[in-house]
């Protein structure tokens, strides 16, 4: 099940409940104080409840799961009570409003993206992910190894992209590798690679085509490789050419190589360095 179709399935449960509460409890020209119908509409929300919290816990989005929670928590002893009150429907609208107001996070969250945002997407990633050389200028932060460099991307990646998470776990288990961060929304992975000296291009190379071996698998159809080094020692067009080689199922892999000293970056862009690949 893709996540537009889990989404849906999500949605319509919350739906369900809200429907039946606003017929019984808002719309009628007397309420329903029938406690049978009390506790057919709290049987719904229970069941949009756990269908919310599965696909929060299912898709990595544990501050929404948290708010849930929390919002849940200090109104569940009411609910149990609540066909036994002549107030129930206090509790079931408080409940009705803390669905609706998660759900609505989780479609700003996973909105359906057509083919063209989807594009625009990832063309906004590798734009960021450009900046990098100047937001460590302006930080005062320079990134020496792929630790700097994830921390870095993430924390300026996530104004962006609020769905992002780190360590992503992937359907089928790479040993004990995961990709070092990922947007559901985008379906886009993102693997953080570094380069302290000219020697470690072969090994960056071979990671790099080992990733797109290993990660390429639903519901991921994007992966962009950012590649830091000391000194411009290599391009993004030479990778790019020799990862382009390795066969794939992904929709698109795109690699981008900065530099942590901003001078050195504006200089291999405008004029690429030759290194051999080998």
């Amino acid at each position: 099940m893709t996540i537009e179709s889990e989404l849906k399935a999500v949605t319509a449960a919350v739906g369900k409940a809200t429907n039946e509460w606003e017929s019984r409890f808002v719309f009628g020209e007397t309420a329903d104080t029938n406690e049978a119908s009390k506790e057919y509409v709290e049987y719904l929300l229970r069941v949009a409840h756990l269908t919310v919290m599965s696909f929060l816990d299912r898709n990595n989005l544990p501050h929404l799961g948290m708010y849930l929670e929390d919002k849940w928590g200090k109104h569940k002893d009411n609910l149990l009570e609540s066909y036994m009150s002549e107030f129930a429907e206090q509790p079931l609208l408080t409940a009705v409003g803390v669905l609706s107001e998660v759900i609505e996070a989780v479609k700003n969250t996973f909105s359906i993206i057509d083919a063209v945002g989807d594009a625009k997407s990832i063309a906004d990633v590798v734009s960021i992910m450009n900046q990098l050389p100047s937001a460590s200028h302006l930080l005062s932060r320079r990134f020496q190894n792929e630790g700097d460099l994830d921390t870095l991307a993430e924390a300026i990646l996530i104004t962006v992209f609020p769905d992002l998470n780190s360590n992503p776990s992937l359907t089928i288990p790479v040993s004990s590798r995961h990709p070092d961060s990922a947007i559901p929304a985008r379906h886009l992975l993102l693997e953080y690679k570094f380069i302290s000296e000219k020697k470690d291009i072969r090994r960056v190379i071979d990671e790099m085509q080992a990733d797109v071996r290993n990660y390429a698998q639903d519901p991921w159809r994007h992966l962009v490789f950012v590649v830091g080094q000391n000194e411009p020692y290599t391009t993004k067009e030479q990778l790019q050419a020799t990862i382009g080689k390795e066969p794939t199922t992904f929709d698109s892999i795109v690699v981008v190589v900065v530099t942590h000293n901003p001078r050195a970056q504006s200089k291999n862009e405008s004029s690429p360095a030759q290194t051999p690949m080998s």
